[in-house]
């Protein structure tokens, strides 16, 4: 879908609203599942690395959603006043989002089955999404500082990202059962 991202947006360079619009609503949704994935985590790591608060699924799901939220908040205001409403396809965007939301279910669906074998480290879970959030951070920052240009520092980055999180979500997120249960048993009593 990246590739076809920046396809598009070479071949017709007002696509990038739509893409910036498809993004946000993406990220949007990363985030709602992510939270629902944290308060109904139902074997939990215990993770040294993580503070107290990110150990514990409701307080972490709550801060999750307050902090996510409130970047997304900005983003909104910035993105308001880039995105050109006149320049989206909205039968993409249309499409896109059912598949978005699908993607997301699927997603789910398979973190649930594979956390009941699998301990979840809540902390590492609890960071994933904010991944997404470098992109947009550079596509505001860097075109200033590197005079590049920002629509393709953002697809760049999105993509980049977006494999990353494939490729270390799974492997970050997820412990087996047993490794988990010897965390546990190791874990210093206070």
């Amino acid at each position: 879908m990246n590739i076809f991202l920046i396809y598009s947006y070479i071949k017709t360079p007002s696509s990038i609203d739509t893409i910036l619009l498809l993004f946000y609503v993406q990220s949007i949704c990363i985030g709602i599942f992510n939270a629902l994935d944290i308060f109904t985590v139902t074997n939990a790591a215990k993770d040294l690395k993580t503070d107290n608060v990110l150990s514990t699924k409701g307080c972490a799901g709550f801060l999750f959603i307050f902090h996510y939220g409130m970047f997304h908040l900005v983003y909104y205001f910035f993105l308001s006043r880039v995105i050109n409403l006149k320049n989206i396809d909205w039968q993409f965007a249309k499409l896109s989002f059912y598949i978005l939301i699908t993607a997301c279910l699927i997603n789910f669906t398979q973190d649930k089955i594979r956390n009941r074998t699998e301990a979840i480290s809540i902390g590492s879970m609890f960071f994933m999404p904010y991944v997404r959030i470098v992109p947009i951070h550079l596509m505001i920052l860097a075109p200033a500082f590197l005079h590049v240009s920002a629509p393709l520092v953002f697809l760049v980055l999105k993509t980049a990202g977006d494999v990353l999180t494939q490729i270390v979500y799974k492997k970050a997120v997820f412990k087996p059962l047993e490794t988990a249960a010897k965390s546990a048993n190791s874990l210093p009593v206070l």
